[in-house]
């Protein structure tokens, strides 16, 4: 994110946390994990898909999602879609972001 603002990273993180309240890597999770429960209620793509769709590992990603959502991902995503109930034709696009250890 440093790179696309055209900051140095230090300059960033510290101006990024002023205005969230948070350090970038600690803002960015949760907004992965929305990206992937959206992902996950709208799509049939696999676990693996949806992590790497919204810039997690699989291992990342399920850990993340459980310690956020309460259920693993593909608990999740039976709780919103039975298995006779059809998916929709296309999944929405979601930005890829790489992961960001800061």
């Amino acid at each position: 994110m440093a790179g696309v603002a055209r900051l140095p990273v230090r300059q960033f993180e510290h101006l990024f946390a002023d205005l969230t309240g948070l350090p970038s890597g600690r803002w960015i999770a949760p907004q992965r994990i929305r990206d992937g429960a959206s992902l996950l209620e709208s799509s049939t793509h696999p676990v693996d898909t949806v992590a790497g769709r919204v810039g997690l590992t699989v291992a990342g990603f399920r850990h993340h999602f459980r310690q956020a959502m309460g259920v693993i991902p593909s608990t999740y995503r039976r709780q919103f879609r039975p298995s006779s109930a059809p998916a929709t034709a296309a999944a929405p696009q979601v930005q890829m972001r790489p992961l960001s250890l800061a």
